[in-house]
């Protein structure tokens, strides 16, 4: 079982040279690491050159030339993954360092899964918390539930390559992220496995696209609903998340 992890970048340098670092020291090391970088200003593209081209390990680093937001560089960066389980990563992360391990074994112990999400302790302005993102995101199989919020957080993911390969291509980002979009698939297909125990650090500062106490207006939150709710039925129809 081969595992490909895809990381994407934007004016990550305070941040990312740590996150590959401990992606770098796993006890099981991933067999390619796949980095977009959407259109950075700062130093973010050399760093991630000059870390991987001395990691021995296999590596794809594509640049946007114009900015694409964060569905659209995910959508390419898991896109060009060759393996077949994807660990999904934020540039601002850091794993403990038998993550991939515990992933891995998480798949060989579930063979069916298709999804597994871990738990992860919040870090805020470089302090370690007791706090995990399950305080925020408790874990639900409820498809009502996580239709109305979100549960699962992107780079707690790891997926399989064809549960991605299905979904092309991602819904626009006013309509929901990412995660949002391959999780509610996955919990159809009754194929998700979750992992209490945290397995690194979900990064918060001042930088971050997301907020983990952020609201938005009903209408907005209404409105995007309705769009997804049509995204996933006309997803439904085709019929092409149901084929194994």
């Amino acid at each position: 079982m081969k595992i490909s992890v895809c990381l994407v970048t934007f004016n990550g340098e305070p941040f990312v040279e740590r996150q590959l670092k401990s992606i770098l020291s796993q006890t099981l090391l991933p067999d390619e690491i796949v980095l977009v970088d959407d259109f950075s200003d700062d130093n973010t593209v050399v760093i991630v050159q000059k870390i991987l081209a001395q990691s021995g390990i296999r590596h794809t680093i594509i640049q946007n030339h114009n900015r694409l937001g964060v569905n659209k560089s995910f959508e390419k960066c898991l896109s060009c993954a060759l393996f077949d389980i994807i660990v999904i990563s934020d540039q601002d992360d850091f794993w403990f360092d038998d993550r991939l391990l515990v992933i891995q074994n998480s798949f060989l112990k579930h063979p069916c899964s298709e999804l597994v999400l871990v738990n992860a302790y919040i870090e805020r302005g470089g302090l370690a918390t007791e706090e995990t993102m399950s305080n925020y995101y408790p874990y639900t199989k409820s498809i009502f539930l996580n239709f109305v919020k979100n549960r699962f957080t992107g780079c707690q993911m790891s997926i399989k390559r064809s549960l991605v390969e299905r979904l092309h291509p991602f819904p626009p980002d006013f309509v929901c992220y990412y995660d949002h979009w391959l999780s509610l698939f996955a919990l159809f297909r009754k194929t998700t496995i979750y992992i209490s125990l945290g397995q690194g650090y979900y990064c918060r500062h001042s930088n971050n696209v997301t907020d983990l106490s952020s609201t938005r207006s009903f209408f907005r939150v209404v409105a995007s609903r309705a769009m997804m709710f049509i995204f996933v039925l006309k997803k439904y129809i085709l019929g092409k998340f149901y084929k194994m």
